[in-house]
């Protein structure tokens, strides 16, 4: 502040402050990022319609037309599963979930998943795929399309990865035999 004797303000500090609260704020959707895609204005989600039929869009997606009635059973389901969580780590039956101290802030620490067998279908697929009689109906497109089934775009912390512009290694030239 200016004059003399004042309090003064830490400049780097608060710009990293506000930077961390926008920050916040973004991801929380109060704030929209004109021309963003992943942070856009969440209005531009909603039907075009969705004012002269909310009634309809509501009942589409099984939400109540009240707000307030949505809250309720949003903090309930949230208090339920916190009562939950609370009695499972105190019966040590969460599966490696508890609580922890990073930084002097108190943490959930969730265990890293551990790698799924591949799915039984998955390998009939492949020998399928590998078939003489079927190799030529299988082109490109087809298996840009197939490709998020296989282990090598699954990331096992629950992130789904579609790359279209990628297709599976799959041997191009007839099997014979």
């Amino acid at each position: 502040m200016a004059g003399g004797g004042g309090r003064r303000v830490e400049r780097i500090p608060y710009e990293l402050c506000v930077l961390v609260a926008l920050r916040d704020a973004i991801r929380r959707r109060e704030i929209y990022v004109d021309g963003g895609n992943r942070w856009r204005n969440p209005e531009d989600d909603l039907p075009g319609d969705f004012d002269t039929a909310r009634e309809v869009h509501c009942a589409a997606i099984r939400q109540p037309l009240d707000p307030t009635e949505f809250i309720a059973g949003l903090r309930q389901r949230m208090s339920e599963a916190l009562t939950r969580l609370d009695k499972g780590l105190a019966e040590n039956t969460t599966g490696g979930i508890r609580l922890t101290r990073r930084r002097g802030e108190q943490w959930i620490s969730v265990p890293k998943l551990e790698k799924q067998p591949e799915p039984e279908n998955l390998e009939k697929i492949k020998a399928v795929l590998e078939d003489p009689q079927f190799h030529d109906l299988v082109g490109d497109n087809e298996r840009r399309a197939l490709s998020p089934l296989f282990w090598s775009n699954i990331n096992p912390y629950g992130r789904f990865r579609l790359d279209m512009t990628t297709r599976l290694d799959l041997p191009r030239e007839r099997v014979t035999g």
